[in-house]
């Protein structure tokens, strides 16, 4: 699961290279805010799939 979002991040990593300057939307606090808060968000979905794995194999 994580190499499928690792994948999908270079993906957009490299188009948004290609269509040149990448300019910061986001002030350092507001990034770093919301950083976490997707930290926090992908780690509880990661654990409801596994969750749900182990539930429906036993």
């Amino acid at each position: 699961m994580t190499a499928i979002m690792l994948e999908k991040a270079c993906r957009s990593q490299i188009l948004a290279l290609a269509s040149g300057e990448i300019k910061a939307f986001s002030s350092q606090q507001d990034a770093s805010a919301k950083r976490k808060k997707y930290i926090m968000k992908s780690m509880k979905l990661a654990f409801d799939y596994c969750a749900r794995k182990i539930s429906t194999s036993t």
